[in-house]
């Protein structure tokens, strides 16, 4: 199940549309308030809510910037995942990038199971000698959570449907900054079964409030 991260600006319709000529199956939506219109995805093609920064009662998912520190966002139950990473220290150091990732990190985001995320607008975003520098960071990420293996996921982050890129195109990006191919393809589909299973997980609670209710 092919999945793209996407923060619409009021252009839902049109980012759906591109998802599906895209050859997306599984589309997370963004946002840091809950969307006022209802979602109609064109038939064969799941929908998501994510919350941006902090949980909240109307998304599945909630994904959250990195912050200089990020170790109480790894630490945080309710968050999923954490993106930005790299473009949260100012400068490199003289021994190793400032990716905002390290091993003690990426050991609580694999025991908390926090995808460290990859935002590929940031790349889209910069050019030249900056972007140099943060494909740097992101290849140093990579290499960092190959060791305790926390999850991955690969977004493009649009908000706009022709900022959008293809599943391919994507993997093709991070296989060449440093990805395997088995780990490019489960990043790009690791969104679309962590929203099923908080999903699942959500409708079990529910079930089972119901259920209690009765009793009483």
């Amino acid at each position: 199940m092919p999945t793209d991260i996407v923060v619409p600006l009021r252009n839902e319709i049109e980012m759906m549309k591109m998802a599906k000529r895209l050859g997306y199956d599984t589309l997370v939506m963004a946002y840091t308030k809950e969307p006022k219109d209802a979602l109609v995805p064109p038939e064969g093609l799941k929908i998501w809510i994510a919350s941006l920064e902090k949980p909240a009662q109307w998304a599945t998912l909630c994904l959250a910037r990195a912050k200089p520190d990020s170790r109480a966002l790894f630490e945080h139950g309710a968050l999923d995942g954490v993106y930005g990473l790299e473009t949260v220290t100012p400068k490199d150091f003289i021994h190793h990038r400032g990716s905002g990732l390290n091993t003690v990190l990426a050991d609580i985001a694999s025991r908390k199971k926090k995808a460290v995320v990859f935002d590929f607008s940031i790349l889209l975003n910069n050019t030249g000698g900056d972007r140099g520098v943060l494909i740097g960071r992101m290849s140093q990420n990579i290499k960092i959570c190959r060791k305790s293996k926390p999850p991955l996921a690969i977004g493009s982050f649009a908000t706009t449907p022709y900022r959008m890129r293809a599943p391919h195109d994507l993997r093709a990006v991070f296989e060449m900054i440093g990805m395997h191919p088995a780990e490019a393809n489960e990043a790009i589909e690791y969104m679309g079964r962590a929203a099923f299973s908080r999903d699942e997980i959500k409708k079990g609670k529910a079930i089972g409030n119901a259920v209690r209710a009765v009793k009483e």
